[in-house]
């Protein structure tokens, strides 16, 4: 899986983009560098987006909020968003992403359907649908709670009976039995409108457009709506382009600081970055998306439960091995040599039942036992950067990575290129750097740079 060429008209800071990232080239490591504000790490996200998110229902509202960050007028018909080129399985797949209108669609299909309306009412439906379940659910709770006409009875022969406990019963059955009867009448016509616009996906699919999303906006007071599709063309080959696009989106990763700005949250919850709240914080609102973008990767302190994980993980195959050719494999002996190989003068070490792990630095003739919280940032960063490619068994993927160079020594800046080579060679990687140690890594063809924008002579 590669990106061959990503092209944004316009989208907030980027302007007229258009950088390829040339298959041939080795290592597949790609520099992608701009002035502060100069939109390499919007680049990244709407790569991550587009490919993440939008054949994957479930991610839907994420690839929204991205694209909800722009103003409101940025949705008008035949907006060109993006086109990006992919290698997947050795095809090459072009991708358009654009806006337009419910009547270019019409006039595509040659049929007075208009998909803005179907839209809203099958909103509407769905939104009715619930309300009335949730009516029926307390009209449920209701009947339960009364008396039903034998227990009337037989209370009646007791005492004295009064307010009607039978009539109050069989008027909350009768509501109940109406409520029944609207929602399987809602829920016929909800069935029918979406095996219309099914079939007008279908119809879409077959002149080569995906429908991704809906969009509404108010301009001047008027409601426009706008439809996100995707034109796709795979030079010839007969391919089931959403199975292989939703094979794509788990194979596409974004790794970047806890601290930035995901313009894939919510504008309220991207505010909480610059304010304090007692009830909701930045942190506690990423964890959260983080949960549903398995993509998405933050250079956060390890958790040594992972790192204890990896170690089991590790023990297990070697385990395996022994069972399979009565020789025990050297997973577990590697996997020490190979962290250990990440750490300045330390060794790392496993309690024998995997149940913590700490550190052991020379000083000396004597070894000084360290916790994790000992070791520096910037060794605490690679170890996590390098647990997250291994335990996630990321290979043959596009890892799109922000700021990678931040709290490494200017050394280690220029080793990101070798370790990534090493750790996980069959990845593409796009690193957005202001790092000169970590371009100078890499021939200056690899290096691709968004162009500053110029300011007025004034």
């Amino acid at each position: 899986m590669q990106i061959l060429r990503v092209q944004v008209p316009s989208f907030r800071a980027l302007q007229n983009i258009d950088i390829s990232f040339e298959k041939e080239y080795f290592p597949k490591i790609f520099p992608l560098g701009s002035q502060n504000g100069g939109g390499k790490s919007t680049l990244l996200q709407l790569i991550f987006v587009l490919l993440h998110c939008s054949t994957n229902p479930d991610r839907l509202e994420f690839l929204t909020n991205f694209l909800e960050s722009k103003s409101q007028e940025y949705f008008v018909e035949n907006n060109l968003l993006a086109k990006l080129e992919i290698l997947v399985e050795d095809i090459n797949v072009e991708l358009e992403f654009f806006f337009c209108s419910s009547q270019y669609i019409q006039n595509l299909e040659q049929n007075d359907i208009l998909l803005d309306e179907i839209i809203e009412v099958i909103e509407r439906l769905r939104q009715e649908i619930a309300d009335d379940e949730k009516t029926l659910d307390s009209v449920k709770k209701r009947v339960k709670s009364s008396k039903s006409t034998e227990e009337v009875k037989k209370i009646s022969r007791t005492l004295v009976y009064t307010l009607g406990e039978r009539d109050k019963r069989e008027e909350f059955l009768k509501k109940q039995q109406e409520i029944t009867r609207e929602i399987t009448a809602k829920q016929q016509s909800l069935s029918s409108l979406i095996k219309k616009i099914t079939s007008l996906f279908r119809n879409l699919y077959d002149k080569q457009l995906l429908y991704i999303k809906d969009f509404r906006s108010k301009r001047n007071n008027q409601l426009f709506a706008s439809h996100l599709l995707c034109r796709f063309n795979t030079s010839g080959e007969q391919i089931d382009i959403r199975e292989l696009l939703e094979k794509v989106c788990e194979k596409v990763f974004l790794a970047a600081p806890s601290t930035q700005i995901f313009l894939f949250l919510s504008k309220d919850h991207r505010r909480l970055l610059f304010k304090i709240d007692n009830n909701e914080s930045y942190p506690e609102k990423l964890s959260s998306a983080k949960s549903h973008l398995p993509g998405l990767f933050t250079y956060d302190f390890i958790d040594i439960n992972l790192l204890v994980d990896v170690f089991k993980v590790a023990r297990d195959k070697d385990f395996e091995q022994a069972t399979r050719t009565g020789d025990y494999g050297n997973h577990y002996r590697d996997l020490i040599a190979e962290i250990n190989s990440l750490l300045t003068n330390k060794q790392i070490n496993v309690n024998p039942d995997l149940s913590g792990i700490t550190f052991k630095m020379q000083s000396g003739d004597q070894k000084i036992e360290l916790n994790p919280e000992d070791l520096s940032h910037g060794e605490l960063k690679r170890l996590c950067i390098y647990m997250w490619l291994k335990y996630r068994n990321i290979e043959d993927a596009l890892v799109l990575m922000d700021e990678v160079e931040i709290a490494f020594h200017p050394d280690w800046q220029y080793r990101i290129v070798s370790d990534l080579q090493e750790w996980a060679p069959s990845n593409q990687y796009i690193l957005g750097t202001h790092s000169h140690e970590l371009c100078q890594a890499l021939s200056p063809a690899h290096v691709k740079e968004i162009p500053p924008k110029l300011l007025p002579i004034k």
